[in-house]
């Protein structure tokens, strides 16, 4: 239950803008965040062209179910798992884009794409396969990576009335001229939708993960941190 509770608040976003999944999926991860019915949920992300992949790709890795908390854990915020893979690793998930039924030329073009390292967090996907290559939903650009990534932040402000908050948020940005690395981590206060049954009682000092202009969930210490790893490994090891 907590993993399906997991990739639902992750998946929301996307789905709501239209940008993955069924339109019946919104309600399905709407009442297992609210109210703990998740019955379809499995069936509602084996639909999210990309998603389903990268999770199948985890679990066989693992030997896990590719709903395993860890499973999901891994891909959205980032664990210790993450450790275990390899390079070639990569081939596994090309197969499992290409079992999705994605078209042969996406394929073609994903499976010369090597990367110098496979780490299966979210933002590998965002930043090597790219945001929005996989469905055509959204121009790939900063704000758009900015968007997709899992980002995180301390809350400053909360307006219950109109459901925003704003949040000193980890976001990328490129770097000037000379320096190392293709995206840096700044930090500045952005204001973010949020739904009060996803969060409640959210509060001024919350730290929070945001994705897709929605504030998904509030973290716990051991998971800001281990997505703060996560997220500043991987874009040293894309580099």
């Amino acid at each position: 239950m907590n993993s399906l509770d997991l990739i639902s608040r992750f998946a929301f976003s996307p789905n709501k803008l239209g940008y993955c999944g069924l339109d019946s999926a919104q309600q399905a991860f709407y009442d297992c965040i609210v109210d703990g019915r998740c019955s379809t949920v499995r069936e509602e992300v084996k639909q999210f062209k990309g998603l389903y992949p990268y999770l199948k790709t985890i679990g066989e890795v693992l030997d896990k179910d590719w709903l395993d908390y860890e499973v999901v854990e891994a891909y959205v915020l980032g664990n210790d798992c993450l450790k275990k893979f390899k390079v070639e690793h990569y081939d596994l998930l090309v197969k499992n884009l290409a079992d999705q039924g994605l078209p042969g030329f996406f394929i073609e073009e994903v499976a010369k794409k090597k990367p110098k390292a496979f780490i299966p967090l979210h933002l590998f996907n965002v930043l090597h396969i790219g945001v929005g290559q996989i469905t055509g939903s959204v121009e790939y650009n900063l704000e758009n990576v900015n968007n997709c990534m899992v980002r995180w932040g301390k809350v400053t402000e909360v307006d219950m009335k109109r459901e925003l908050a704003r949040v000193k948020i980890n976001s990328l940005i490129i770097p000037k001229r000379g320096s190392q690395g293709k995206y840096q981590i700044s930090n500045y206060k952005y204001q973010t939708n949020f739904t009060p049954e996803f969060v409640p009682g959210l509060q001024v000092g919350d730290m929070v993960a945001v994705h897709w202009g929605q504030v998904v969930k509030v973290l716990e210490d051991e998971e800001v941190k281990s997505l703060e790893k996560w997220t500043k490994y991987l874009l040293k090891a894309l580099v």
